[in-house]
């Protein structure tokens, strides 16, 4: 079984209860007196100071070689099979540190000026910048309005985490704008921080409270901690992701595999699949499309291109190369209105729709078509409508 790297190792107590039957269990003299010496040496150390991470991973490496070299010793099977795991996990704590020491480094403001950082992360969409339009050929001639937007601020450290565990806060405007969290991943952890910094004067940046956080406690059982997000880097697509493009009034599908055909999403039926067998999509700001069966905790719309800026985004259901539902349900990225007006306008306009093709509005199924000839009166206001997700 293998656990999350940022997840810590046990106490002495708890190894010595795995090794001798009991966690006060005298151990000098014995064989694996080295390895819970070294547990407790590691433990020593204050976990929340960023300038510790250095001097923990280097104790860790201690733990690592007094647990393999135990392990070589060891008679029993069980003795031998845990000390093999204890090395292991201690071997991906200390690279954990050792990465997550590096992104302190390089993000030297999220030590620097907490305050500053709070401010930024409270904010309803993520720090942009103004995009050119896309390239006008073949697919990319749709011309998505409103040009390109990054992720909501709710969900915007799950793409500055170096580790990209699942992560959504409710940032409630006017009121307590760090109301909450949702989901399995480490938002919760964030709005205990920023109560303690604010409430309590807490100076440490946030990744390092993490290490004293119930996210990093020893006693999490693998599948407890908070998913890892899956993130598309250097331009290549992730597994089970596809490239769609406009090839002779169709749509065809380039799965990450290299295999091509008509794009067809009846394989998806979970989640947020719902009962249109439907995938997420991204459109970049280069206008490629891409598409993948979502995944909570897994695969976000964040995925398909590393959270980067998007001009639209949602959920699309196809069918021998036809489009037969779109919707902006996407949480992450909470498309503008105009923007996935001027997709589905554009997949009318382009004979890319299968006979009544749906769209949701406002929570009612309605036909792309209808929607086009009459879209909601504040369609041009700051909300998404043809969507069902959570304002």
């Amino acid at each position: 079984m293998s656990y999350a790297p940022w997840i810590d190792i046990p106490w002495k107590g708890n190894v010595k209860e795995a090794l001798f039957g009991k966690a006060h269990a005298p151990t000098m003299g014995s064989k694996y007196y080295l390895v819970v010496r070294a547990v407790e040496e590691y433990h020593l150390q204050k976990k929340d100071v960023p300038q510790n991470f250095s001097m923990r991973a280097i104790l860790l490496k201690g733990v690592v070689d007094a647990a393999t070299k135990a392990a070589g010793e060891a008679k029993s099977q069980g003795h031998r099979e845990y000390l093999r795991k204890l090395a292991e996990r201690a071997a991906g704590k200390a690279q954990y540190l050792r990465d997550i020491e590096q992104y302190l480094k390089q993000n030297a403001d999220q030590v620097s000026d907490i305050h500053g950082f709070i401010e930024a992360m409270s904010a309803k969409r993520a720090p942009t910048v103004q995009m050119p339009p896309p390239p006008q050929q073949g697919w990319q001639r749709a011309g998505v309005g409103g040009g390109a937007f990054a992720m909501a601020g709710s969900v915007a450290f799950e793409q500055m985490d170096p580790y990209h565990r699942a992560f959504e806060v409710d940032l409630e405007r006017g009121k307590n704008p760090w109301k909450g969290a949702h989901g399995r991943g480490i938002g919760i952890q964030m709005v205990e921080w920023v109560n303690r910094v604010l409430n309590n004067g807490y100076d440490k940046p946030f990744l390092a409270y993490l290490e004293i956080s119930d996210a990093c406690f020893h006693a999490l059982s693998a599948g407890q901690e908070a998913g890892q997000v899956l993130y598309a880097s250097d331009g290549k697509l992730l597994a089970e992701t596809s490239m769609v493009s406009l090839i002779n009034g169709a749509l065809l599908e380039t799965k990450a595999s290299g295999e091509r055909r008509m794009f067809d999403t009846s394989e998806a039926t979970h989640g947020k699949a719902g009962d249109y067998h439907a995938k997420a999509f991204i459109i970049t700001v280069t206008g490629d499309m891409i598409a993948g069966i979502h995944e909570g905790g897994k695969m976000h719309h964040s995925s398909l291109n590393g959270g980067g800026l998007v001009r639209c985004a949602g959920m699309i259901g196809a069918k021998n190369g036809m489009v037969t539902y779109v919707d902006s349900n996407s949480g992450h990225y909470r498309p503008p209105a105009a923007n996935v007006f001027a997709f589905l306008k554009f997949l009318n306009d382009f004979g890319l729709l299968a006979p009544n093709a749906m769209t949701t509005v406002q929570g009612s199924p309605m036909t792309i078509v209808n929607y086009l000839r009459n879209p909601a009166r504040t369609f041009y206001g700051k909300e998404t409508l043809a969507g069902t997700h959570r304002k």
